[in-house]
């Protein structure tokens, strides 16, 4: 009987080792590329007996009630387990509730559309200078992130397997600038001149004047001839994320929000006449025309947020974004000399569509739980913007035009990041 009785409690302990071996746990996947938690439930059982808190052990059970000895079911194992799963969070890496990041940028441009600014005087063929010898410079900027998960499992789809949560975007360049610079004395005209038809015929000199004066005495047979460009970029995004929580390598996070991007640029052409330099004379001898576009872009966009992580430490992680926007664009034409006299002064606006899409990829090194670095690199594509190059006039008499904005160019931004991310 002995014998019996040993081997029946044997058998019902191997049976139900499976039972007692399921955990609730799970892998960290983060908008911080850092996928390397361990299992913050091993060792919970989902089997075993919960002292039911509506009668004590000593109290016999009411009609309709288990035994209080009574080991749970199945399904209520389940529900201990999810229960337990989401009280325990407090101390686990499922409720890092707070994660950002604050990265440095060093991005540039594609190269603008060259508009023809100057030829070798009386010799139209030999063009010497355009707008894209004044191509900005790389710059640097920074970028700050900010998010918290709203809860571990009360709006996810079960126990630790999703959550949701927001994040804020911000991200900045400091001015890209660019310069070019072309003399006459560098050909054997000696001087330089505008391709720009000057020519008015409201005018008394038959030219566009600047108070009073003849433009051509600025802009045709020139000492020199000069090109500034400086281009700003800022961005904010409010994005809703739903990050999948999983044991593999692979981990996805999906976002959906608002973002507000803006580009400006600045593009002054000027020119000194011959025998003068810039500077002399109070700028009385040089004349500008400075053209600044502003492009405004706020709507709606989508993304996913993609990690592998190769080894314990090391991982990758790419994230494509894309949306379509309102582009509310303004810009402003101003033709003027150099001690103040006023061409004219044109404003512009409009309101179009544009396509914005993004993609930052690169790789990740945690260096523990909470902190972790990466490095990538990112592009910027964005269809349907002004330009200020594409506002240049080619007669400079054109104000009607210069009251409507073109808002068929595009722009690329592209360049490296690197920071550091963490999550408490």
């Amino acid at each position: 009987m002995r014998i019996k009785f040993s081997l029946s409690l044997a058998l019902i302990l191997l049976t139900s080792a499976p039972a007692m071996a399921q955990v609730c746990t799970f892998s960290q996947a983060s908008l911080l590329p850092n996928n390397n938690a361990p299992n913050y439930w091993a060792g919970y059982s989902n089997t075993q007996t919960a002292q039911r808190a509506s009668y004590a052990p000593d109290q016999p059970a009411q009609p309709g009630q288990a035994p209080a000895d009574a080991p749970i079911t199945t399904d209520e194992a389940a529900g201990v387990a999810d229960s337990s799963c989401l009280d325990g969070c407090q101390d686990s890496l499922c409720c890092d509730k707070w994660f950002g990041s604050l990265a440095g940028l060093v991005l540039g441009r594609d190269n603008p559309n060259p508009f023809w600014t100057t030829y070798e005087s009386n010799n139209n063929p030999n063009q010497v200078m355009n707008t894209e010898d004044a191509k900005a410079d790389w710059n640097g900027g920074a970028e700050i992130r900010l998010g918290r998960w709203f809860d571990c499992g009360v709006l996810s789809s079960g126990c630790c397997d999703a959550r949701n949560g927001m994040e804020v975007v911000y991200f900045f360049v400091t001015p890209m600038n660019g310069f070019a610079s072309v003399s006459g004395d560098q050909f054997a005209a000696g001087t330089v001149s505008t391709t720009i038809d000057l020519q008015d015929p409201t005018t008394g000199s038959g030219n566009v004047e600047i108070g009073g004066t003849d433009s051509a005495f600025y802009f045709d047979g020139a000492a020199q001839q000069r090109i500034w460009r400086k281009d700003e970029v800022q961005n904010i995004e409010l994005n809703f994320i739903r990050q999948r929580l999983s044991s593999g390598a692979a981990d996805v996070t999906w976002l959906a929000g608002i973002r507000y991007f803006r580009f400006n640029e600045g593009l002054i052409y000027g020119s000194v006449a011959d025998g003068f330099e810039f500077g002399d004379n109070g700028g009385a001898d040089e004349a500008y025309l400075n053209i600044h576009s502003t492009n405004d872009l706020l709507g709606p966009q989508i993304g996913v947020r993609l990690d592998y992580q190769l080894w314990r430490s090391l991982g990758l992680y790419a994230t494509p974004k894309m949306g379509i926007f309102a582009n509310r664009v303004s810009t402003r034409s101003h033709l003027y000399s150099g001690d103040g006299l006023e061409g004219y002064d044109i404003h512009g606006q409009s309101t179009d569509f544009s396509f914005l899409a993004q993609i930052d990829a690169g790789v990740t090194y945690a260096i523990n739980n909470n902190w972790s670095l990466f490095m990538g690199y990112r592009v910027i594509a964005v269809s349907g913007v002004t330009l200020s190059d594409n506002q240049i006039p080619h007669y400079m008499a054109a104000t009607d035009e210069l009251a409507v904005p073109d808002t068929n160019g595009d722009l690329i931004l592209h360049g490296g990041m690197a920071g550091l991310e963490f999550r408490f």
